[in-house]
């Protein structure tokens, strides 16, 4: 018996039963958010009385808790019970309330440390040594741990058997999967689409202020690149002192705005668990190649999102990341500093970045395939990039 494959209901930490006969068995995770699990049983199951609300559910070495319990009842058709359960770690925004917090140059474990202070959790692995000043009104741990992750440029991954929480760089790995069409991947789903296109953005940094006095009396850039329309929207500069620096980094941003965003879906073949497939192994987090012709599409990207079918692998669906994710590199002063700014400041929807500290380039791969290649230069306090076409902004680690 293969108990990665059935649900067991939990009792008082003691397994109380197995669920075998359950059917459209459905895990759900993302990286950083959701992570949840629907079933269904039919009512007549002798095991259907041990699925209540609030009772606790283990699949995968994954914990959850029942949150809804729906009976269905068709003329013709036999009584079916769906499930629907959240991982344990959704509890932790309804623990203990928290009080307004502010954090001068901490470590993120400290940070953690006061957020779970109240509660049964603990800190598993703290892969980010960078120190953060940041103020928090989160009012439960959860969200205070999602701000962590944010500030800190980190994922949380959550172990609800241990009641462990880890905070790293960037989970998942590169396993050198590739999915490509009538191969191991059914379907494809590209949507363009251009509801947050923007063609005036206006940046405000610190106390108001704008980079009017350093571009023509205008506190705005404009980028018609794409459409000629006005299309009007604000980017938070609050980090910022130095309008120069705010205006190139405008400049960056408003670039990658003019344009359409683009996203994938995949109905993929999740068949690592089944004789002579074992070298397809992915999950969440991982990097992959993407390869359709008719498409036009060879790309690498992270798989943010994944609804696995346990029961019928080949219809699980994985969901492509169109952010930049975080960069490995060999130094740490420059892994830091990047962590830090790339994320936003060289382009908000890349599939794709890797460094070549060598020659210090930060190769990049846009949604349309198509490569960009910034160039970086380490400074006494912090970083210069350079655009392609010339333009640079210099940011200061403090």
């Amino acid at each position: 018996m293969n108990a990665d494959r059935f649900v067991v209901v939990y009792e008082n930490g003691v397994p109380a039963a197995i669920l075998q006969e359950a059917f459209h068995v459905i895990q759900t995770d993302e990286v950083n958010a959701e992570s949840t699990l629907e079933f269904e049983l039919y009512f007549t199951d002798p095991k259907r009385g041990f699925v209540k609300n609030q009772a606790e559910v283990r699949l995968g070495g994954q914990a959850y808790k029942v949150k809804t319990v729906t009976d269905k009842k068709e003329s013709g058709a036999g009584k079916i019970t769906s499930v629907y359960a959240e991982n344990l770690y959704y509890d932790l925004a309804r623990a203990a309330r928290l009080e307004t917090a502010v954090f001068d140059v901490v470590k993120a474990g400290s940070a953690m440390r006061f957020a779970l202070q109240n509660t049964s959790w603990d800190i598993g692995i703290v892969g980010i040594s960078a120190t953060r000043s940041f103020e928090s009104d989160a009012d439960n741990p959860l969200a205070l741990l999602q701000l962590i992750a944010d500030v800190y440029h980190g994922e949380l991954v959550f172990h609800p058997v241990e009641k462990t929480v880890d905070l790293v760089k960037q989970t998942g790995g590169d396993n050198g999967m590739v999915f490509h069409f009538k191969k191991n991947m059914k379907s494809i789903e590209r949507t363009v689409s251009t509801t947050s296109l923007i063609t005036r953005l206006y940046a405000f940094g610190k106390d108001g202020m704008t980079f009017a006095s350093v571009n023509g009396g205008l506190s705005y850039v404009e980028d018609h690149s794409y459409t000629d329309e006005l299309l009007i929207g604000s980017l938070d500069c609050s980090n910022f002192t130095s309008a120069e620096d705010m205006l190139a980094y405008a400049k960056m941003r408003a670039a990658d705005y003019c344009k359409p965003n683009y996203s994938y879906r995949l109905s993929v073949l999740y068949l690592q668990d089944l004789a002579g497939h074992g070298h397809e192994r992915y999950g969440l987090g991982d990097v992959v190649r993407v390869v359709d012709e008719e498409l036009g599409l060879d790309i690498r990207t992270r798989i943010v999102r994944m609804e696995k079918d346990i029961l019928e692998p080949w219809n699980t669906v994985a969901e492509l990341s169109t952010t930049i994710g975080t960069l490995s590199l060999d130094s740490g002063f420059v892994q830091d500093a990047i962590d830090s700014v790339v994320k936003s400041f060289v382009a908000p929807r890349l599939v794709q970045a890797t460094i070549d500290t060598a020659r210090g380039e930060v190769n990049a791969m846009y949604e349309l395939g198509v490569p960009v290649r910034y160039r970086y230069e380490e400074t006494p306090d912090g970083i210069i990039f350079t655009h392609p076409d010339g333009l640079t902004c210099e940011i200061k680690v403090i």
